[in-house]
């Protein structure tokens, strides 16, 4: 998966310098130097990462001192060196401040409303490939961090060529595309809070982009927020795609929280092993449900969407641990290890990825992924429409990707499978409401067109039961079983005229001195 959340300039910044940097711990010795300090936590340097980057000049490992400059006070990550070079060659205060600056300054409020220095995406595999990789021996620790970072990279490269953009004009008003690429700094963590196997990477991405023109401006978040499940979906999708490719594995879908959709795991891995990694997830819920309890004792009412959204968030920081002790990864791996042969045996950890090979061969054996994009698009539109009403292109994609890891089961699929369906979605079962004008082409994840479902179902009886009375749940699961039986006749259609042959005619039915034959007579009509 992939969250995402805002950085602001001054404390959020100086957190992330003390802490995130260091494995999520708490760094010693304010005068150690950054690498100094991530060697002695046991967590790789920092990494550059992003198109943009080569366009400041960056690579390689990130400095305390290019963290300061970038995202601490919005200059060139090279501020320092490029100052004292103008500095030593005579320039005045103002040259050297023009140099340093990417676009316009940063504005010194913070809080709500204040500035955005920059952007925390955090990648985790699923729980399954996390214990994979915490458990594995051999090569297999080292395939699947490979094929996480290869998820990732792909994940922040479709983020860069289809959610940046831009705002200009009399309050910032006006929006358009960036050039694609941006500057971002990836940071290694290998545990979580409560020190369970947690493979997981911080990508903070800095809020200097480039416009089409090549001058520097600034990103505008929101788009990256309404971008973040799809991404997040993509993510899960590529990353268990290679995992499986790599390993010969498969997935299943396993209900991690009742009444929410399911997750897609790496199949044969128990989930008694998955629950013992999500202990905080556990106290988090306990804590919802008091906090729902008391609301509704309050109220009298039930919490909506948006207020249970605010209550999960307070029960998450209200049950978030204390920071733990930094410790280097070979001394958490004989920890887990020690820990999980305790409560689950010899016979589990030791033969997990056998485990979870036998389970592949299994599912290989009685099922056959197969996806159809007619299918997939009407599925993907009614579960989008139940769950909206009114939508946009984003959230059909996002659909899309969870679709197409739901049905693959851990078999690669065609890069481009999922915007194929939600094209398909948008051009067959919506419409925009909007009245934009639709010129056919796919829409772009930037969009701000508004769809609906075309949602006219006939249902028997309806003389009995108006449409204008259906929830709007009966009325996609009406027209969705209506299209659904319209394709089933097509196809049966097309299989009868595959079957179709040319039948000739008895030698003694044919006339001497006749015609050619057309060549479709004989065959069996449709």
């Amino acid at each position: 998966m992939m969250t995402i959340k805002r950085i602001s300039p001054g404390s959020a910044y100086r957190y992330y310098l003390r802490q995130v940097v260091v494995g999520d711990g708490q760094r010693k010795g304010r005068k150690k130097s950054l690498n100094d300090a991530q060697d002695e936590a046991g967590v790789p340097a920092g990494e550059w990462i992003g198109r943009a980057a080569p366009a400041v000049g960056i690579a390689g490992t990130v400095t305390e001192a290019q963290m300061r400059s970038l995202f601490g006070e919005g200059l060139h990550p090279e501020a320092d060196r490029i100052a004292a070079e103008l500095s030593a060659a005579g320039a005045s205060p103002a040259e050297v401040l023009r140099a340093v600056k990417l676009g316009y300054a940063l504005r010194s409020r913070t809080g709500k409303g204040g500035s955005v220095v920059a952007w925390d995406c955090v990648f985790r595999p699923p729980a399954s490939v996390t214990l994979l990789w915490a458990f594995g021996t051999g090569a297999v620790p080292d395939i699947i961090d490979r094929a996480h970072i290869v998820a990732l990279t792909k994940t922040v490269e479709w983020l860069e060529g289809n959610a940046l953009i831009v705002r200009s004009g009399a309050g910032s008003k006006v929006r358009k595309p960036a050039r694609p690429g941006v500057v971002a700094a990836r940071f290694r963590h290998f545990d979580s809070r409560d020190q369970k196997p947690l493979l997981h990477d911080h990508v903070v991405i800095s809020v200097k982009v480039q416009r089409e023109d090549g001058k520097w401006a600034h990103l505008h978040g929101r788009v990256l927020l309404e971008n973040a499940v799809a991404a997040g979906a993509l993510y899960n999708q590529l990353v268990l795609e290679e995992i499986c490719a790599a390993l010969g594995l498969a997935t299943r879908p396993r209900i991690a929280t009742p009444g929410k959709r399911p997750v897609m795991e790496i199949a044969g891995v128990p989930d008694e092993l998955i629950d013992w990694t999500s202990t905080r997830n556990e106290a988090t819920m306990r804590r919802l449900t008091e906090l729902v309890d008391a609301h509704r004792a309050r109220t009298g009412r039930e919490p909506g969407p948006r207020l249970r959204s605010r209550l999960m968030a307070r029960a998450a920081q209200e049950e978030r641990p204390p920071k733990k002790e930094i410790l280097p990864l070979p001394v958490l791996r004989a920890r887990w290890r020690t820990e999980a042969l305790a409560l689950f045996g010899v016979d589990v950890i030791d033969w997990l990825l056998e485990l979870a090979r036998r389970a592949a061969s299994m599912i290989r054996a009685r099922v056959r992924a197969v996806l159809d994009v007619s299918r997939a698009a009407l599925d993907v539109a009614k579960t989008v429409y139940v769950h909206h009403g009114v939508f946009r292109y984003r959230h059909l994609l996002a659909e899309a990707r969870r679709h197409v890891a739901q049905t693959s089961l851990g078999e690669r699929t065609e890069p481009d499978m999922a915007e194929r369906i939600a094209h398909e979605a948008v051009h067959t079962y919506c419409r925009d409401i909007n009245q934009h004008g639709g010129d056919g082409k796919a829409p772009r994840v930037t969009d701000y067109m508004t769809y609906t479902g075309t949602w006219v179902p006939t249902p028997p009886g309806s003389a009995a039961v108006p449409v204008s009375r259906l929830t709007k749940e009966q009325r996609a699961r009406i027209a969705g079983l209506q299209r659904q039986a319209e394709l089933r006749q097509a196809d049966l259609h097309r299989a009868r005229v595959g079957d179709m042959v040319l039948q000739p005619a008895p030698p003694s039915a044919r006339p001497r001195h006749s015609e050619p034959e057309s060549p479709t007579r004989g065959l069996r009509p449709s």
